[in-house]
């Protein structure tokens, strides 16, 4: 699988649609395991590559240490794939005529 970036929205009704966290995407197979239990159909494994203020959420399948999203920065987790959205850094033209890089945030629905 070709390395995709993606971003991981909050699962707190307080915080929707907001984002938590950013991480490559590991697996979207189903017998894929994450601490100990396999994704199933609902869920994906992302490496945490890093973490907005709501980095402090509760994992959904929390395992060995991890309790937190930002307990699990530089490992991989179990998030549910209907948070999860694949973004890419376009390089573009700003109004001012510098050059500059924008976030471009794509359903991953896909999958």
């Amino acid at each position: 699988m070709d390395k995709v970036e993606v971003v991981l929205y909050s699962m707190n009704s307080r915080n929707k649609d907001k984002l938590v966290a950013k991480g490559t995407l590991v697996s979207k197979e189903k017998t894929y395991v994450v601490g100990g239990n396999m994704l199933g159909v609902q869920y994906v494994a992302v490496l945490v590559r890093g973490c907005t203020y709501l980095g402090d959420e509760k994992l959904v399948r929390p395992y060995e240490k991890f309790q937190t999203v930002r307990d699990a920065m530089g490992s991989i987790i179990a998030w549910p794939r209907s948070h999860v959205s694949m973004f890419s850094f376009k390089h573009c033209v700003c109004s001012n005529l510098h050059m500059c890089d924008m976030l471009f945030i794509q359903n991953l629905s896909c999958f």
